[in-house]
């Protein structure tokens, strides 16, 4: 028996240093996988300035490594800098812009930086912000992210904000309605799923407003 217990405690003891030494060598693989983009990154920074169009692969490469890992505040710094060599290569108002915001949110979301994402939301509004009837549909998708995104704060922002965040929301979604009868006019059947997400929107304000801790 005891020799059994032996066995078995050996074949635990081998099986934790496998193990050890498979995490030793991610490890070691990720932080020579980092160096070698970081590398990239100064050889082009170098060879042709801080916002060339070629600096966008090894910036890309490295957040997919800093997402894996979790360092996020990591992420947004190298989000920032994708950002800047965006606007510089294809302007500031460029639709290939938008998956980038769209990115940024997400990663503002996991920093729980909630004003960091309004402001990313206030991006995307003057990115789609235009003149085509195109434009005018994309609007009124960023403007209901917007009235949902800041009843989403009502309950995430510290209690002196929720007021403020519950008369934004229902701004938007008063302009939303607003919006859609410009493009679709009063009385049309385009303006029913509008005025219904407006509907709602009241129904879910007056329930806040219910709350026992409202």
């Amino acid at each position: 028996m005891c020799l059994g217990l032996g066995i078995l405690l050996l074949g635990g003891q081998c099986w934790l240093t496998a193990a050890a030494q498979s995490a030793f060598d991610d490890s070691a693989t990720i932080s020579s996988e980092r160096s070698n983009y970081e590398s990239q990154l100064a050889d082009l920074e170098s060879q042709f300035g801080p916002y060339h169009r070629s600096l966008l692969e090894p910036l890309q490469s490295l957040v997919a490594i800093e997402q894996e890992q979790g360092n996020y505040a990591r992420v947004a710094e190298l989000q920032s800098r994708q950002l800047q060599v965006v606007r510089t290569v294809l302007g500031f108002r460029h639709p290939d812009l938008l998956p980038l915001v769209d990115e940024i949110i997400t990663n503002e979301i996991r920093l729980g930086n909630w004003e960091g994402v309004s402001e990313q939301l206030d991006h995307k509004r003057y990115l789609v912000t235009g003149d085509t009837e195109d434009s005018t549909k994309q609007l009124l998708i960023v403007v209901e992210q917007q009235a949902f995104w800041h009843l989403e704060r009502v309950q995430l922002d510290a209690r002196e904000h929720r007021a403020r965040n519950f008369m934004q929301a229902r701004d938007y979604y008063s302009e939303l309605v607003d919006l859609a009868e410009d493009q679709y006019g009063e009385d049309t059947l385009e303006m029913v799923p509008w005025l219904y997400k407006f509907v709602m929107s009241e129904y879910r304000l007056v329930e806040l407003l219910n709350a026992d801790d409202g």
